[in-house]
């Protein structure tokens, strides 16, 4: 079940998924918006390289929650963002209940 916990602690999903975070290197690379004006410093792509020679199997992505980059299989990376939409569509349709059930 999610809960309250999600906007608290979101990062409390990545060990449930098998998503693992970067921090230092999401402190380096930065928000991705901002690689839609312009291009990656040598210092964020080497960052990127870093976390993709690391984990050549798995999807790297940006989880806006956190501002952090993660990395996993992409089915456990879509289902824990489906499981956030949910969640989150359960709060805003205000229909008393802000538990729902996490996919498998």
């Amino acid at each position: 079940m999610m809960s309250q916990e999600l906007f608290e602690r979101p990062e409390k999903q990545y060990q449930k998924y098998s998503i693992t975070a970067f921090p230092e290197q999401s402190k380096i690379i930065g928000d991705p918006a901002v690689f839609e004006t312009a291009e990656p410093s040598e210092e964020q792509e080497a960052a990127m390289e870093s976390i993709l020679d690391s984990h050549p199997e798995a999807a790297l992505t940006f989880d806006e929650t956190t501002g952090l980059w993660i990395v996993g299989e992409e089915d456990n990376l879509e289902a824990m963002f489906a499981d956030r939409d949910v969640f989150v569509d359960a709060l805003e349709s205000d229909d008393g209940s802000a538990r729902v059930t996490e996919s498998d």
